[in-house]
């Protein structure tokens, strides 16, 4: 009988694919005010809206989803910035199995 030896395979680090959005509005003054939210799972802080992309969904789609839920508002226009980055997560998380951090597009 043949041996079958099993190969240790390192996975590749995943990182989770998501969005930020800057959401701000006019006051009647004409000064921008800009939307921060209260950050309380993983770590606390405050940070503008941002979310996963959900699998077969554009960028924008996810933008107007991810403010919806967070905040409740309707996006009246979005802009896209051709800004790009991505982060490690400084700890794992248990709801992120396998996943070491994130890359963001704006």
């Amino acid at each position: 009988m043949e041996k079958i030896q099993k190969r240790k395979t390192k996975m590749k680090p995943k990182y989770r694919r998501g969005v930020f959005c800057v959401v701000y509005s006019r006051n009647k003054k004409g000064k921008i005010e800009y939307l921060l939210l209260k950050r309380k799972l993983h770590w606390k802080g405050w940070e503008f809206p941002k979310g996963a992309l959900e699998k077969r969904e554009n960028i924008s789609d996810a933008v107007k989803r991810e403010i919806k839920e967070e905040t409740g508002l309707i996006p009246l226009k979005i802009k896209k910035f051709e800004l790009s980055g991505r982060y490690n997560y400084k700890k794992e998380l248990k709801d992120r199995e396998g996943v070491i951090g994130y890359t963001f597009e704006a």
